[in-house]
């Protein structure tokens, strides 16, 4: 765990408390490397994230808006890092990613890559939306072509019946 407080330190201790002054820290709580946020008890943002810098924290600022985009900091990149993650610099074409990221996106979506950063909100809804008849649709198709073997597994796995 890579998350400290002075007062954690001295007992030898990760820090998993709201409030206090914690840290991330790779080498036990020795260094300092970034504040983390101290939670709904402390600053009011999620404990897991840096602490606020005014938008200069990187990909774990706790107060990014919807369809906002930010770099990678270096604080991003040490967590990363620390929790194992190979970071090869210059390796991959970030912004080739995130185009094909886009266009996956749009295509699941049926729309453009122009209408998805035009409609953020409109974007999220759809993919939040309420999936639960398309669910038993597929249930329903699946027991036809099954013999209702599909009914009879999910009935064993949860005890109820489902359709």
């Amino acid at each position: 765990m890579l998350r400290f407080s002075a007062e954690t330190v001295e007992k030898g201790q990760i820090d998993l408390s709201e409030g206090g002054n914690p840290y991330f820290s790779i080498d036990g709580g020795q260094t300092s490397l970034a504040l983390f946020a101290t939670g709904v008890n402390g600053d009011g943002d999620q404990a897991s994230h840096w602490k606020s810098q005014g938008g200069s924290s990187g990909l774990m600022e706790p107060d990014i808006e919807l369809a906002e985009q930010r770099m990678i900091s270096s604080f991003d990149r040490r967590a990363l890092d620390a929790i194992g993650w190979d970071l090869g610099a210059g390796q991959y074409d970030l912004d080739a990613l995130q185009q094909q990221a886009k266009q996956a996106l749009a295509d699941r979506l049926g729309q453009s890559i122009e209408w998805l950063e035009a409609n953020p909100e409109t974007a999220a809804a759809q993919l939040s939306q309420d999936r639960t008849a398309d669910v038993e649709e597929m249930i329903t198709q699946a027991k036809s072509t099954t013999g209702g073997a599909v009914g009879v597994v999910a009935v064993q796995a949860t005890g109820r019946k489902l359709i």
